[in-house]
């Protein structure tokens, strides 16, 4: 990979360690900006560990933890790295060989050894910690910013399927339903995302809500634009945007979660952002 200016990356020693799926299109945008400005990376994915990357690492006795996390072809010295954006890992994957009690005890022994070694490195600048990202749940993040006055659409989380008819009716019947945690879904190995979509009438008293919890939503119909704020350091970065316009919510879905919440499984086919 080379930069605007010719100069080549590949040979940098990573300071910028990126942990996210293979098809991250949002990912995909910001690597690129990352290699424009010549700051090397290395991109990895938990699903990666252990069978294709590995975990290297001695403690000091000045209490800091020396060594590597790589694949077969690049990685990051633990001395070097300066930022790690945490952004949509998927799980740690085994082999299919190991019973599910020992994946069960592997899955345990990586996420601390993997999480404990990146996160007691000093000086690292985390986007965000996989701690911090765990506790801002859905719930958690409409609350507050109702709390900070914020004009907030009424909603509700139940897996109850008769209260969803009469919170239907006083939002003049636009409800839509959404996802309280990652959009990505795997079904019969291929990938795709969950969206946010309306949920028609005859869908209100579905009985496949009583599966799981759900979250509806009164849907903002009188919008003229909507706004994604990205906030670095305190400061707010807005961007508007016209969405467009979503149909209604399909039925077709086959496991249980995509059927009770009637969001349909739309694959992507955007590739790997290749590592400079």
């Amino acid at each position: 990979m080379t930069t605007p200016s010719g100069e080549s990356t590949r040979g940098q020693a990573p300071r910028v360690l990126v942990v996210t799926f293979a098809l991250d299109p949002t990912a995909d945008y910001v690597l690129r900006e990352l290699n424009a400005r010549s700051v090397p990376f290395w991109r990895t994915d938990l699903s990666d560990f252990p069978t294709r990357s590995t975990l290297s690492a001695v403690l000091g006795t000045d209490g800091r933890w020396r060594g590597s996390v790589q694949d077969s072809t690049r990685g990051v010295d633990l001395c070097e790295v300066r930022a790690v954006w945490w952004r949509k890992p998927t799980p740690f994957a085994f082999p299919e060989t190991m019973s599910g009690p020992e994946q069960a005890f592997a899955t345990s022994q990586a996420k601390r050894a993997v999480s404990g070694v990146l996160g007691s490195l000093p000086g690292v600048l985390w986007v965000n910690r996989p701690e911090r990202n765990a506790d801002c749940t859905k719930p958690r993040q409409l609350a507050a910013a109702a709390e900070a006055g914020l004009c907030v659409p009424e909603t509700l989380i139940t897996n109850n399927p008769a209260d969803v008819p009469a919170f239907a009716e006083r939002c003049d019947g636009h409800i839509v339903t959404k996802v309280l945690g990652g959009i990505v879904h795997t079904e019969n190995n291929t990938r795709g995302q969950l969206y946010t979509r309306r949920v028609p009438p005859e869908q209100w008293a579905d009985p496949r809500i009583a599966l799981t919890a759900h979250l509806f939503q009164r849907e903002i119909t009188d919008k003229a634009y909507e706004i994604r704020v990205t906030v670095v350091n305190a400061g707010p970065f807005p961007s508007p945007f016209t969405p467009r316009s979503a149909p209604p919510a399909s039925t077709g879905a086959a496991t249980a979660a995509a059927s009770a919440t009637a969001l349909p499984c739309c694959p992507r086919t955007s590739s790997r952002e290749s590592k400079p």
